[in-house]
Order: structure tokens, then C-alpha cells, then sequence
């Protein structure tokens, strides 16, 4: 049951990073920052999290899994603290290309980390008697989650604006936490 759990609570997590707030938006909030040309920008940020993933698969073979979930907890936690940050406070108006510089950052430090950790821990979390059915309800709470987002940031946004990005880098805080104590 316990991992069972942190397979739940692991794909809920990869949702509540924030990845699908930027592939999702990523047009409508280049935009809000002032780039003519978001959808341009929406291709770099899918090229950048296309190659990354390689980076990843490296990075999982050597550094571990649990280390690489952790390096990218404090990464993104980092980026969504600056991307926040810029935008409440409206650094971009200036400087447009900040915001997208940090979302770039952002996307190359998820999918070398836990676009592909996470799933590479749900191979290996569970005895083969009960692999199928608590792979089937983690990769539930994954779509669950993924859908939540797509579904209320429009809302959330539209009414908190940049402060959003504070909402996914406490869910990274506690992310940290969360792999630390409970994914070995």
C-alpha cells in the first residue's frame, strides 16, 4: 500500500511541477510578456524539452533516480521562484527575453530529471504480483492531475496572474521533501 502511494503521490507530483503549465500556455504567456512571436517560442521550448530528455536518460543512469528527482525539485523550484518573481513584479517589460530565458531553463531541467525519473521509478517500485494494477492507478493520478491543471489555469491564471508560479513551486518544496523520506 505504502508504494502503492508514493506511485500515486510521485505522478501527482510530476503534474504539480508545473511542466504542463508552460507546454499547455507557453503562447498565451509569451505573449503576456511581450514576445511577438510565442508561437516560435513554444517550438524552441519543445526542441529544448525533446533533447533534454536524453540528457535525462543519462543522468538517471548515473546519478540515480531518487538524486536526479531531487536535483530537479531545487532546479525548477528555483526557476518558478524567479519566474514568479519577474513577473509580479513586471521585470519583463524591460527585458521580454527573461522570462522566456527562465523557461527554458525550467523545461531543460524537467525533462532531464523527472519527465523520465518518475516513470522509471514506477518500473521498479512494485512486486511483479501488483505491478500492473498500481502502475494503472499512479499513471491514473497522472492523467487525474494533468487534467486538473489544463483545466483550471486558465481560471487560475486569468485571476492570480504570474503568482500561479508560486502555487507549483510550493508543490516543488514539497516535492523535495517527499522524495527525500519516501523514495529510496
Amino acid at each position: 500500500f505504502e508504494r502503492v502511494i508514493v506511485g500515486v503521490m510521485l505522478q501527482a507530483l510530476q503534474q504539480l511541477t508545473g511542466d504542463n503549465y508552460f507546454f499547455y500556455y507557453s503562447t498565451t504567456i509569451f505573449k503576456s510578456v511581450g514576445l511577438n512571436d510565442s508561437f516560435q517560442t513554444s517550438i524552441i521550448i519543445g526542441v529544448i524539452n525533446f533533447a533534454s530528455t536524453f540528457v535525462g536518460i543519462y543522468a538517471i543512469e548515473k546519478l540515480g533516480r531518487r538524486h536526479c528527482l531531487l536535483i530537479g525539485s531545487v532546479a525548477m523550484s528555483i526557476c518558478f521562484l524567479i519566474y514568479s518573481l519577474i513577473g509580479t513584479q513586471h521585470l519583463y517589460i524591460d527585458k521580454p527575453g527573461g522570462a522566456s530565458f527562465i523557461t527554458a531553463l525550467y523545461v531543460f531541467f524537467f525533462a532531464s530529471t523527472w519527465a523520465g525519473g518518475v516513470y522509471s521509478i514506477m518500473s521498479e517500485l512494485y512486486p511483479l504480483k501488483v505491478r500492473s494494477k498500481a502502475m494503472g492507478i499512479a499513471s491514473a493520478s497522472n492523467w487525474l492531475w494533468g487534467f486538473l491543471i489544463s483545466f483550471f489555469t486558465s481560471f487560475i491564471t486569468d485571476a492570480i496572474h504570474f503568482y500561479y508560479g508560486f502555487v507549483f513551486m510550493g508543490c516543488l518544496v514539497f516535492s523535495i521533501f517527499f522524495v527525500y523520506f519516501m523514495v529510496y
